[in-house]
């Protein structure tokens, strides 16, 4: 086999800070990355396996957050599947989302008025991703037993995909606000989840050389700044928001 060693899995990562939201870190468990030919990744190539935690501050990603990553002696890959921990381990504020102009501060439930207030007592904490985010309507569609969620892409090239729910369906629509490519979201056991996205090019691995780009890339921007705040009953919460993926293999 063909290798890459210490590639940055997350090479792109960056922190987000603006007037809505500020992420002081970011971090996430990678435990599997697969090469696939589709959307369903019937014949997926795995090119790591571990449990690595990659940590981002302000600075960017911190030092040993590489991964090895081996990659195949032939074939061309079209999409990437990438496992992850349902656990997100957050520090930062953020206005909340109901246009209340109250922030939420990551460590506790209270409801600030100012963004002052909140960045003074934000702490590290670890954010699940909610039980009910993962929903058969927002995948293949009501009656449906399989769970998991399609984000389109912004680009309008990224239409709606056979055999899912279409491109703006949904009630609260469901074509993101920051990635341009389309990406489907499914639970994996109890603990963990698939991202799986189109690979910005396709590469043969059946020439004799080696990609001369490598960008498996998160970035954090946007309004949204890698988090959510949410008013859950009467407590005000941070939870994990959506980066942007940015994978490329050329």
């Amino acid at each position: 086999m063909k290798q890459i060693t210490k590639i940055l899995a997350m090479s792109g990562i960056i922190l987000s800070t603006n007037v809505f939201s500020v992420t002081e870190t970011y971090k996430v468990t990678l435990k599997q990355t697969d090469l696939c030919t589709d959307w369903e990744c019937t014949t997926p190539f795995t090119a790591f396996t571990g449990s690595n935690l990659i940590s981002i501050t302000s600075a960017g990603v911190a030092p040993g957050s590489n991964i090895d990553l081996v990659i195949p002696s032939s074939g061309i890959y079209s999409h990437i599947r990438q496992k992850l921990s349902l656990d997100f381990q957050l520090n930062g504020y953020k206005q909340r989302d109901d246009n209340s102009g109250k922030w939420c501060a990551s460590g506790n439930y209270t409801s600030y008025d100012t963004s002052a207030e909140a960045a003074a007592v934000n702490t590290l904490v670890t954010a699940a991703l909610p039980s009910d985010f993962f929903k058969e309507e927002y995948y293949k569609g009501p009656g449906t037993t399989e769970l998991g969620m399609v984000s389109y892409g912004s680009r309008a090239d990224q239409t709606s995909l056979s055999g899912y729910v279409a491109k703006d369906s949904t009630s609260d629509g469901n074509t993101s606000e920051n990635n341009p490519y389309t990406m489907i979201l499914t639970p994996s056991g109890a603990s963990d989840f698939y991202i799986t996205t189109v690979l910005q090019g396709d590469f043969d691995f059946s020439s004799a050389m080696l990609p001369t780009t490598v960008t498996l890339g998160i970035k954090l921007s946007g309004v949204q700044g890698g988090l959510d705040a949410d008013l859950i009953g009467s407590n005000c919460m941070i939870l994990p928001g959506e980066p942007i993926f940015d994978y490329i293999i050329q």
